[in-house]
């Protein structure tokens, strides 16, 4: 049995159903799924106040029916009235409402809920190739979590520039379009950038511990963004984290510094240093794409149809879980799990240590543990750029270690 490294490793006031007083936002929508506005301070209110939410409080009346419509919010530093809506516009049944004249309506753009930034940046990666016939070379397609979503280019020109009126399904200012020389920072596995996902590759410090990026996600406790990897894939004197590619040069993105490590169970978490989004990559190695996490989920044995994403592998599937248990496997004892390939096929390999282990949904996939340690093979194939292999490999409970001791929730971005 060998650890899968580290490849030089030896092994105001709330109405219910109506406006809120100044600086708080309605929870009423006519589309959930969108993104609430964050709270502000509550000032004391005043004449000017009053005025305010009565406009608002007939705008919400007037919003019934209205399926685009996300929710209100009263600013009394521009003292403005403000009706955020998908695409933005004003309808005439809001510019129908009385307002008297120290009380100004003004129409945004909603902003993106997580699954409509995730669908935007789907259906724009999939006309890539179409773009690249018009002399439009995108490099990047990427977003914080509520957008906009921003699409960078080789080069920037006219039919570049319409871009953001072409994708901006969701209105104005949903989409921007930027120059950049770095080319397809988002196009595979190798040197993984913002907003980071599972299944990349990854370096510890010095050089050390090529491996695999795991899920990431948000703190449910702190709000901080976290990044999973194996503990052993981790320089323990200098537990930082970089992207890299299959030769584990250097020259990725820095991710963070690992500030808890859990020998026990082969698991460190990364504080990241900037985005993550809950997504893994999968697919085989050369052609790539993501995947939502929108569930996690303990593993059992009656498990039949798990996958594996490494960044040497690149996806495999299916795997059948038959046992937990501790082991004792590169110098130290960890408490794992153990499945194996369906149609003896390889599963994992050197180098996807830290890796996802999921359930495939249709385009979602439901988190279930990170690739610990494989048991070499010699005589079986590898896939992708593996070189060393196998059909049975161990993998770290992630739903117990990472969602229920750490609360770390996989299905949520950051920031």
């Amino acid at each position: 049995m060998r650890r899968l490294p580290m490849r030089h490793r030896w092994t105001s006031r709330i109405r219910t159903g109506g406006v809120v007083a100044v600086g708080v936002v309605l929870a009423v929508s006519a589309t959930p799924a969108r993104a609430d506005l964050r709270e502000g301070p509550t000032p004391t209110p005043n004449a000017w106040i009053t005025s305010a939410e009565g406009v608002a409080e007939s705008l919400w009346r007037s919003s019934a029916g209205d399926a685009d419509f996300a929710t209100i919010k009263i600013d009394p530093e521009t003292r403005k009235v403000v009706v955020y809506r998908k695409g933005g516009a004003a309808l005439s049944r809001y510019q129908s409402v009385p307002k008297p004249a120290d009380v100004a309506v003004e129409y945004r753009t909603a902003p993106l809920s997580g699954t409509e930034t995730n669908q935007l940046i789907h259906s724009i990666k999939a006309q890539t190739t179409t773009l690249a016939k018009q002399g439009i070379e995108v490099n990047a397609i990427w977003s914080s979590g509520s957008g906009p979503v921003t699409i960078q280019v080789q080069h920037m020109n006219s039919n570049a520039r319409n871009l953001a009126t072409r994708f901006g399904t969701y209105g104005p200012g949903t989409v921007t379009v930027e120059e950049g020389i770095v080319k397809a920072t988002r196009a595979d596995r190798d040197f993984d950038a913002r907003p980071f996902v599972a299944g990349a590759h990854t370096i510890s410090s010095a050089g050390v511990g090529e491996c695999t990026s795991g899920f990431t996600g948000r703190s449910a406790g702190t709000g901080a963004g976290y990044m999973i990897v194996a503990w052993h894939c981790v320089r323990l004197a200098d537990p930082r984290i970089w992207t890299t590619n299959k030769n584990g040069v250097s020259g990725g993105s820095y991710v963070g510094r690992a500030t808890v490590l859990d020998m026990n169970h082969d698991i460190a978490y990364v504080r990241t240093a900037d985005s993550v989004l809950p997504a893994i990559w999968d697919g085989p190695i050369g052609s790539p794409f993501l995947k939502n996490v929108t569930a996690m989920q303990k593993p059992n044995t009656s498990m039949t149809r798990i996958c594996t994403s490494g960044a040497f592998s690149g996806a495999r599937c299916y795997g059948t879980i038959y046992a937990e248990g501790w082991y004792y496997i590169g110098g130290y004892w960890s408490y794992l799990w153990v499945a194996t390939s369906n149609n003896g096929t390889s599963i994992a390999a050197r180098g996807d240590s830290g890796g996802p282990v999921f359930i495939p949904n249709g385009n979602n996939v439901t988190a279930v543990g990170m690739i610990s340690a494989v048991e070499i093979d010699p005589n079986l194939p590898c896939t992708g750029d593996a070189t060393q292999c196998g059909q049975l490999f161990y993998f770290t409970d992630v739903y117990t270690e990472a969602w229920l001791n750490h609360d770390i929730n996989m299905t949520q971005s950051w920031p």
